[in-house]
């Protein structure tokens, strides 16, 4: 389809299909269809506006009966025998499976909750509409697999939807790369595209997340360069391997490169080493002219911008500098409730269990992610790690998935043990990231985010009598 045709929304989807926009989105949760496979920019919220492949239509012409007899089974009245005969279970187990899964089933659909009439009297003759016998048959035995959009092409324009949080430096970051994406006004007004893009910010927090997002977002392929390429013993074998790389990359690339200060260090010293480092920053400030003429962009990532050569970051070279900071509270409840839950089959022990102990949303964890100062995402990822070792423990030990309690004794138990593993280290990193972040001219984009920053630093500085001291820098003056 070409770029100039207007893409096809979910209305016009629903009206090819005469059927609603609940009538598809019941469906679909009932059958694990996977909606936002189908958008070209998806959201947690389907929409008639988003745009859908054109392969979306056929899709779903095939099952249009299937989701017109589902639409219709949907507000059939029905009794509690009907159910309870449908599940194979009795009064007692349907009202007990009710009560646990009432959550999900009243979010179904929020604006078609089941009624029962009548009210608050539940026995075999009492009558319930909006409700759906297959979605019940499916919560409770377990859900089929999940069906998604079968060709596997990247989402336009992601907008970096699988970024978690963030939405103050993902605008910075759109911004920052319109000069790539809207040619158009690059010849309208005579522009110069920026050159290469430094991402820079503790250890753990998802730079090379990042830099594979941007190539996303760019529609670049991503490639990142091995660090073994600048390992050669030859004299100028660090610096031809990378020209030789450079030549032999197709257009429209991201080149990705990791610890960029180990690459592209100040050349300030008189080793070998750095005499050869000093090769391949000159030759590699002598293709970033060439790279942006051919669609090649370079992504850098460093935990200390500080120690990139300065000729490297100036104007017409790596212009854009991103700072990338450890997630804030709300951001590490949302990262713990996504990585606990992420692919999560629906007949995991874990997800009944999360349900039994009302852990629905990330809402759950916000007040727990104020005990996480500083964590980064990596450090997360380890407290989920040993949250879900614990959980499985205990549901090995034969205790019923419906008596596992996650209690304060146990989450306290698992912030301690990650707790441990954030080091005098990572505080130095981190608290020159705040130095650095706070010096350079574009900072007040992110105002609340540093202050955010100060504080936790000062939690952790403050009264510590055994304060870290960032490296090659005096104890950093956070009360500026």
């Amino acid at each position: 389809m070409s770029d100039n045709k207007r893409k096809r929304t979910v209305k016009d989807l629903t009206v090819y299909l005469n059927v609603t926009r609940p009538d598809l989105v019941r469906y679909a949760t009932c059958y694990n269809i996977d909606l936002k496979s189908f958008c070209y920019k998806p959201q947690d919220y389907f929409g008639e506006y988003l745009e859908v492949y054109e392969d979306s239509f056929e899709f779903f012409n095939k099952i249009k009966n299937d989701i017109v007899a589902f639409r219709e089974e949907f507000f059939q009245v029905k009794t509690l025998d009907q159910l309870c005969n449908s599940l194979r279970i009795d009064l007692v187990e349907f009202l007990k499976f009710y009560k646990t899964k009432s959550m999900r089933i009243n979010l179904f659909y929020p604006n078609t909750q089941p009624v029962f009439n009548p009210p608050k009297e539940f026995n075999l003759s009492t009558k319930v509409k909006n409700i759906s016998t297959q979605y019940l048959i499916n919560l409770y035995y377990g859900f089929p697999l999940k069906i998604s959009r079968q060709e596997d092409l990247p989402s336009e324009g992601s907008n970096f939807q699988a970024i978690i949080g963030y939405s103050d430096v993902k605008q910075s970051v759109i911004d920052l790369l319109n000069p790539i994406v809207d040619i158009k006004a690059l010849d309208l007004w005579g522009l110069r595209k920026p050159g290469g893009i430094i991402l820079f910010g503790p250890p753990g927090c998802g730079k090379t997340f990042w830099a594979e997002q941007i190539a996303n977002y760019l529609h670049y392929e991503f490639k990142e360069i091995p660090r073994s390429l600048f390992a050669s013993s030859y004299v100028d074998g660090a610096a031809k391997n990378l020209k030789e790389i450079l030549d032999n990359t197709e257009s429209r690339t991201a080149l990705f490169f990791d610890e960029f200060d180990s690459v592209a260090e100040s050349r300030t010293t008189s080793s070998s080493g750095s005499r050869e480092s000093i090769k391949v920053v000159n030759t590699l400030l002598q293709e970033i002219p060439k790279l942006i003429n051919r669609d090649i962009v370079i992504i850098a990532a460093t935990n200390y911008l500080s120690r990139i050569d300065a000729a490297v970051i100036r104007p017409g070279r790596f212009d854009l500098k991103i700072p990338i900071f450890p997630p804030n509270q709300s951001e590490r409840a949302q990262l713990i409730f996504q990585k606990l839950t992420k692919d999560l089959p629906y007949q995991s022990p874990l997800t009944s269990i999360l349900e039994n102990n009302n852990i629905i949303s990330s809402d759950y964890f916000i007040n727990w992610a104020n005990k996480m100062t500083l964590f980064s995402t990596s450090l997360l990822e380890d407290f989920v790690d040993i949250l879900k070792r614990k959980i499985k423990y205990l549901y090995d030990s034969g205790i019923h998935d419906n008596n596992i309690i996650i209690d304060e004794t146990l989450l306290e138990d698992c912030i301690t043990k990650s707790s441990a593993k954030l080091v005098s280290q990572d505080l130095e990193f981190i608290a020159n990231f705040y130095l650095e972040v706070s010096s350079f001219v574009g900072s007040g984009v992110y105002k609340n985010r540093l202050q955010d920053l100060k504080d936790e630093l000062g939690v952790k500085f403050i009264g510590s009598k055994n304060a870290p001291q960032p490296i090659g820098f005096r104890m950093p003056n956070i009360k500026k």
